[in-house]
């Protein structure tokens, strides 16, 4: 049996309908590239520093549930958080590719996996795969709304 649950909860985070507002594609379909490295606020990420960031933790989603345990991603550090400061417009088209080739694969994965494995332990961590995916959903609607903050912002200066 598929797991519709996180399939729905996926779908609808990153291409709607989102039951709490804008889906993931939706706040980043009119964000240029000049947008995407605009710094607003001092000190605060940029929205191709979010984007870069929601994708590493679905790659790490991804990762547990392909069952590749080893798989560990640095709080805090480089791949956490990649840097974009030289990006460039095929850069911002190959980051948003690339945040959508996770969704895919997401998708495929989770259709291709029975429930009751989701509930397995994620290696030595002490979540199951279920809670780091459900995670990597809440993840994505939590940087999503700080991205939408951001578009105002960049879209408001002179």
């Amino acid at each position: 049996m598929e797991p519709s649950d996180l399939l729905t909860r996926f779908r609808h985070g990153f291409q709607g309908p989102a039951w709490h507002g804008p889906d993931t594609l939706e706040i980043l379909k009119d964000v240029s590239w000049q947008q995407a490295l605009a710094r607003p606020i001092s000190g605060a990420h940029t929205i191709a520093e979010l984007v870069a960031h929601m994708t590493t933790w679905r790659t790490f989603g991804l990762r547990m549930l392909r069952r590749e345990f080893d798989y560990r991603v640095e709080i805090s550090g480089p791949q956490d958080w990649p840097p974009q400061d030289d990006l460039d417009e095929g850069g911002w088209t190959a980051l948003l590719a690339a945040l959508e080739r996770t969704q895919n694969e997401i998708l495929e994965l989770l259709r291709a996996t029975d429930d009751a494995t989701l509930d397995d332990p994620a290696g030595d961590r002490p979540f199951s795969i279920r809670v780091i995916l459900q995670g990597v959903v809440d993840h994505d609607i939590y940087h999503g709304g700080q991205i939408v903050m951001l578009k105002k912002l960049v879209q408001q200066a002179p």
